[in-house]
């Protein structure tokens, strides 16, 4: 569920960043692109990346002799395509970072200009990377008087646990709204997505109590 709500929160924030209309001020040497131009840089970063991974692992010899395995010469072809699309500068920006919007989720988050998505970042993403990177074990943990040592707990409470289903829920219904926002779907898959959203909500509200634990009680 923590890896689920995070995930969605990434998602979200991706759907956001290539479908919102008109152009994104991303900061100082970053410009404002366009819807087209930041598709451009979601669907050229991958292809970047591998480029330059592939080629560090040949230049340090890790690869051996497996690299004669791998055509080299079309993963540059499609690095230097991919590059073209969407300038040098913004290509060199991909190589020495993990993102594809050349900032930092949290910086991200504040270009939309919505402060409940910069609620979520702070009480939903954070506290969930914290759990995720064991950057909060210590809250995991208690002390045991009659073993004289301390003892993992890493069993959460019936309503954290109900609190994660409904704001994995919250998540997933915003990034439907939001692809139905600039598709407009509409006949049968306007009525599938209608019934989407609303098994979401009931979801979201479903006493934790209801679920099918696999027999743990």
């Amino acid at each position: 569920m923590t890896f689920g709500a995070r995930s969605l929160f990434e998602t979200y924030i991706a759907i956001c960043f290539v479908l919102r209309e008109g152009r994104l001020e991303l900061g100082p040497n970053l410009g404002s692109p366009t819807t087209e131009e930041r598709a451009n840089l979601y669907r050229a970063k991958p292809v970047i990346q591998q480029f330059e991974k592939l080629r560090a692992l040949r230049d340090s010899g890790t690869l051996g002799e497996s690299i004669n395995n791998i055509d080299f010469a079309r993963h540059e072809q499609e690095a230097q395509a991919a590059t073209n699309s969407i300038s040098e500068a913004w290509a060199e920006r991909f190589r020495g970072r993990a993102n594809y919007s050349g900032l930092s989720l949290r910086d991200l988050v504040t270009r939309f200009e919505e402060p409940e998505l910069v609620n979520y970042y702070n009480y939903l993403y954070v506290l969930q990377s914290h759990a995720v990177h064991a950057v909060n074990a210590s809250h995991h943990e208690r002390f045991d008087e009659e073993e004289g040592r301390f003892v993992a707990n890493w069993f959460p409470s019936v309503e954290a646990v109900q609190s994660s289903i409904s704001l994995g829920c919250a998540l997933l219904f915003g990034c439907l709204l939001e692809l139905d926002r600039v598709y407009q779907f509409e006949g049968p898959v306007g009525t599938e997505m209608g019934q989407l959203q609303r098994a979401v909500q009931n979801l979201a509200n479903r006493p934790i109590r209801e679920f099918d634990l696999g027999g743990t009680g």
